[in-house]
């Protein structure tokens, strides 16, 4: 009976090493990637004569390496987990009265998210009466889009995705 939430699982080994390999005849993969055909006691004497581990790659047909087995396993992990580039996405909301000081504060907030690679999603919230105005809608994200131009660029312009919010995502630009 085996359990799926073990403790013990954190420290399950990934590949048969040394005296764990019962596969005879082994494909030892040398470090410059020249395969050689040998006997597993062969493939372990080596190993030890050069104090490394032997580590099974695959099953059927048995190849094998010599090499650092913690170093190895250690490599596997960091570049499983490394790999990952989470981009995330920032938002800005603002209402078409905005003062040109504040829209300028916006667009260095959003500048800096471009800097670290962020996505920014641009919203514009025109309550009441102000929805009517979309002249007034779009001169705010102009004057917006002009500001980041050269950091951050719209995917499609500004759209209407309610009865009184239009919005837009910017990307960052690639230098």
């Amino acid at each position: 009976m085996s359990s799926t939430n073990n403790k013990n699982d954190k420290n399950k080994k990934f590949f048969l090493i040394n005296e764990e390999i019962s596969v005879s005849p082994v494909l030892l993969v040398n470090p410059d990637g020249t395969n050689v055909s040998m006997p597993i006691e062969e493939a372990l004497a080596l190993a030890k004569q050069r104090e490394l581990d032997l580590v099974l790659i695959n099953q059927n047909p048995g190849v094998v390496k010599i090499l650092d087995y913690g170093k190895y396993i250690y490599e596997l992990k960091k570049n499983k987990g490394g790999k990952k580039n989470v981009v995330k996405v920032k938002s800005i909301t603002v209402k078409p009265n905005i003062s040109s000081h504040d829209i300028e504060w916006k667009a260095k907030q959003a500048i800096d998210w471009f800097k670290s690679g962020d996505k920014v999603q641009f919203v514009v919230k025109a309550p009441g009466r102000m929805a009517d105005r979309v002249d007034l809608v779009n001169e705010v994200y102009d004057q917006f889009s002009v500001l980041v131009e050269s950091h951050g660029k719209s995917r499609e312009g500004l759209k209407k995705i309610s009865k009184i919010q239009y919005a837009t995502y910017f990307m960052p630009v690639k230098k």
